[in-house]
């Protein structure tokens, strides 16, 4: 599917369990899912612009999630998702105008077209409970409370992305990852978007979140976080106890991240265990 526009539709593809072959081919590029003001029948609420159940092989390219009126709807729980995944693979990319790019070469950032996220409640949800991975790359999410939250996914790619991060006096996060291991998580932008409601440092937000990565070995590497409530935070277990081997091949590390003045509580936070050697020695 290419350079279509969903309105209004309280979901706007449903794939379900493909079983004809072996593999779903399906692809959606230049195309945009909007919601403005309520529907006509303002009891339906958005619920998923691209909602995937236990599907395989979708890739999106491109495309723009949008909540175009936040503010005619109850709260924040009711202004929808950007791509809801259930067991479920898929790959979002951006685009390049660039006709002429030769193979293996990457886009220049001024031809990049970045799929865009907006004023969601969560820009992609995914819950996993095989290890079906997912890959978002090059892409942008701008004031949704959480721009990628994922659950039990394994080998999931999040890389190279922007995420302005909404400003608000309840949790909001980047990317969230619960539970989840062999994560690529490399290369990321993580800011605060401003709310003119809220003093600047009175916002409740984080740019990335790792929660209960157990004790193998996984990178947070080379990120930019800046104008947050706290950079990075890992919380519970990911790493091994004192005691057990703990040497830089268990556990989470944080290599080569940069963090800019202002993040207004701490560069990185840990409530639990991480690797006890982080970095890298002369980096």
């Amino acid at each position: 599917m290419q350079n279509s526009e969903f309105l209004n539709c309280q979901y706007g593809m449903y794939f379900n369990t493909y079983t004809v072959g072996s593999n779903n081919l399906s692809t959606i590029s230049g195309s945009t899912f909007k919601w403005e003001n309520l529907f006509k029948k303002p009891s339906v609420k958005p619920e998923n612009h691209i909602h995937l159940f236990k599907t395989s092989a979708v890739t999106i390219t491109a495309s723009n999630f949008l909540q175009e009126t936040p503010a005619v709807y109850g709260g924040i729980d009711q202004y929808g998702k950007g791509i809801y995944s259930n067991n479920s693979e898929f790959k979002i990319y951006s685009g390049c105008t660039n006709i002429f790019l030769p193979i293996g070469q990457d886009c220049a950032e001024s031809n990049t077209v970045r799929s865009q996220f907006k004023n969601l409640v969560y820009g992609v949800y995914v819950v996993n409970s095989n290890s079906k991975p997912f890959v978002v790359l090059r892409n942008e999410f701008t004031n949704c409370s959480y721009g990628v939250y994922s659950i039990m996914a394994k080998n999931q790619t999040v890389s190279r992305n922007k995420f302005h991060v909404a400003e608000s006096t309840g949790q909001t996060c980047g990317l969230y990852v619960y539970r989840g291991t062999g994560y690529k998580i490399e290369e990321n932008i993580f800011q605060e978007f401003d709310n003119p409601l809220i003093a600047n440092g009175s916002g409740n937000s984080y740019g990335l979140i790792i929660y209960d990565s157990d004790t193998l070995h996984n990178e947070v590497y080379k990120n930019t976080f800046s104008k947050l409530k706290i950079g990075a935070q890992a919380q519970g277990i990911n790493g091994r106890k004192v005691g057990q081997n703990n040497d830089g091949t268990t556990g989470l590390q944080f290599i080569c991240n940069e963090f800019k003045s202002p993040i207004y509580l701490t560069d990185i936070g840990v409530n639990g265990r991480i690797d006890k050697e982080q970095g890298e020695s002369g980096a």
